[in-house]
């Protein structure tokens, strides 16, 4: 069998023989070299991927922290209304008793006014009932 003949008989059944046989054959340190430099962009790929997430998690971080500020000086402004709203609940109350015990419908005895007795002293709705 000539050289020739045995080139070709290797060339055609390449993808048979063992990587050390076959004539495109990466040498090994050359397919190292390949396989640290796709490790490498790998790498630093990463990093960069890591630092954009990081500069994610900084600007979310920082919009929550906004948004929980905002929340709570709302809150703030609705318990400040809520306390004004009772206490002017309180002072219309309080105006409104005075105004009940100055026309002598109040708890019962005022301007020397006894307190009536009977079924006049009663509401009307209760009168109904009986």
């Amino acid at each position: 069998m000539r050289r020739e003949d045995n080139q070709d008989w290797t060339s055609k059944f390449s993808w048979f023989l063992p990587s050390r046989a076959r004539p495109d054959a990466i040498p090994r340190k050359e397919w190292a070299r390949k396989v640290e430099e796709e490790q490498e962009k790998v790498r630093s790929f990463n990093l960069e991927l890591e630092e954009e997430m990081k500069q994610w998690r900084k600007a979310r971080n920082a919009h929550e922290d906004a948004e929980d500020e905002r929340v709570e000086a709302v809150e703030a402004k609705l318990k400040l209304w809520e306390e004004s709203e009772a206490e002017r609940r309180r002072q219309l109350e309080a105006w409104w008793t005075e105004e009940q015990r100055k026309k002598g419908r109040g708890r019962g005895e005022e301007k020397g006014e006894r307190k009536r007795e009977g079924r006049e002293c009663r509401p009307e709705w209760i009168r109904r009932e009986r």
